[in-house]
């Protein structure tokens, strides 16, 4: 089993997007076309069917041709194995407030796919997962979750949908070209809030999963959280 380290997965995910917005000759591109980038490049084809597998937080699947997937169909729970690259995105990911995870659910399984054709055996029959803190998972289901194909896949997906160079010209056209100031761990002021949202809907991602790109590739400013609750005070006291 071939391990990447971060940095290859980030140059590869940029590569392919530079290479796709050269082929199909695209000019100011902002949001990432994950379907052409899944289908044209990596050679996946993505449907939609309503999954039914137990765990209710499997939002896609990439097939191997041989693993069933359990889904609802004819009115009733039906076992399907779909062709090989078959990407299946779970139907509710289509409705309008789910379009940001949409997205990133497909590029995680074109991800699968990728370090599949690099390291055969090492992506077969993948699911993408939400991590749900209510849900009971059993350890088979925690190592899958968080196992290191499913972080490569994540990391993967995160570098397509937000490469450094669509960060950085997002940045200059929201934020002078500034990096977000990040107080301690987690602080953030509103008004860079509303910078990052707005990045985010620029490029079909969420605020978290933006926030979390820009963490991975340090792209924002580190400051001591005092100077936060110093901020605090001095709005309180005007």
């Amino acid at each position: 089993m071939k391990y990447y380290s971060f940095e290859e997965i980030d140059e590869l995910g940029e590569t392919l997007v530079m290479k796709y917005i050269k082929d199909k000759n695209l000019k100011n591109v902002w949001c990432v076309d994950v379907e052409g980038i899944a289908t044209e490049m990596l050679g996946c084809t993505i449907v939609y069917a309503q999954i039914a597998e137990e765990d209710p937080n499997k939002t896609g699947f990439l097939s191997d041709g041989n693993t069933p997937l359990r889904i609802y169909k004819d009115n009733r729970v039906q076992s399907v194995v779909f062709p090989e690259n078959t990407i299946v995105i779970d139907m509710p990911m289509r409705l309008k407030r789910n379009y940001a995870q949409e997205r990133f659910t497909i590029m995680h399984e074109g991800g699968h796919k990728i370090m599949e054709s690099h390291s055969p055996g090492l992506a077969r029959a993948r699911f993408e997962s939400k991590f749900d803190r209510e849900y009971e998972y059993n350890k088979e289901e925690l190592v899958r979750v968080f196992n290191s194909c499913e972080v490569y896949a994540n990391r993967f997906a995160a570098a397509v949908l937000m490469p450094r160079f669509l960060l950085d010209k997002a940045l200059k056209q929201y934020n002078n070209g500034e990096y977000i100031n990040i107080y301690g761990s987690y602080l953030i002021k509103e008004s860079d809030k509303k910078v990052i949202q707005k990045i985010a809907d620029r490029l079909g991602v969420s605020f978290s999963a933006l926030l979390t790109r820009f963490k991975s590739l340090k792209m924002f400013n580190a400051k001591n959280s005092d100077e936060f609750l110093g901020q605090l005070i001095l709005i309180e006291d005007k």
